[in-house]
């Protein structure tokens, strides 16, 4: 039997949550990063280093940073950033960067999403956590095929829970659609609240949860 540490029951608990468990994880660490960047961040002297290096964050992650409402600290940390633009732009000395690829919270997620795709390798032939896995979600499409990259072989029980979850989905799109067709008349079927909700649920499956970025 596997030795088990915290990550592993942090994994664990992410099953609990109504999403993907890896946009759950990931989200959670993003708004953590914020978090103690604005509590105690801010003036570091190696952040802002990085932060200028990397010309602030990508566009994602800078209105995520906005969401913040802390003006004092985000004019502190772009104001620098502007003044390097307007130091190139009158010198005619531009540096192009893709702002997305030196995003230091891309890289945080990057780096997380691998951590949490080879905690789900390691302990998919766990009972406790296929348990577990099957009362939850389900991962969103994406993060289902980024753990196939590392994983071809997958256990049949975890690909085909996908494919349920998914072909579920999609009968639930069909059911929606033609509940909106007024021809059918009182042939129109009747919908949940959680069925009249499935274009949303239909997005957030296909694309992931807010704040995933598509690879």
């Amino acid at each position: 039997m596997k030795e088990k540490h915290i990550p592993y029951y942090t994994v664990l608990e992410s099953l609990n949550s109504k999403e993907c468990p890896i946009c759950f994880l990931i989200k959670s660490r993003v708004e953590k990063y914020f978090e103690t960047l604005l509590y105690e961040g801010i003036n570091d002297i190696g952040f802002r280093e990085k932060f200028n290096e990397s010309r602030g964050f990508c566009n994602l992650h800078s209105h995520k940073f906005l969401n913040y409402h802390d003006g004092l600290a985000i004019a502190i940390v772009y104001r620098e950033v502007l003044a390097n633009y307007l130091k190139e732009i009158s010198t005619n000395k531009y540096q192009y960067k893709n702002i997305s690829i030196h995003c230091m919270i891309c890289h945080l997620v990057e780096g997380k999403q691998k951590e949490y795709i080879s905690l789900i390798k390691e302990y998919l032939s766990d009972e406790e956590f296929k348990l577990a896995f099957e009362q939850s979600y389900g991962l969103c499409i994406p993060h289902y095929f980024a753990v196939y990259k590392i994983i071809e072989n997958l256990p049949d029980w975890f690909k085909q829970f996908h494919i349920k979850k998914y072909q579920n989905l999609f009968n639930t799109l069909d059911k929606y659609i033609k509940s909106c067709n007024a021809s059918l008349g009182e042939k129109r079927p009747q919908l949940s609240g959680d069925e009249e909700l499935c274009w949303i649920s239909a997005v957030q499956s296909i694309v992931g949860f807010e704040g995933k970025e598509q690879d």
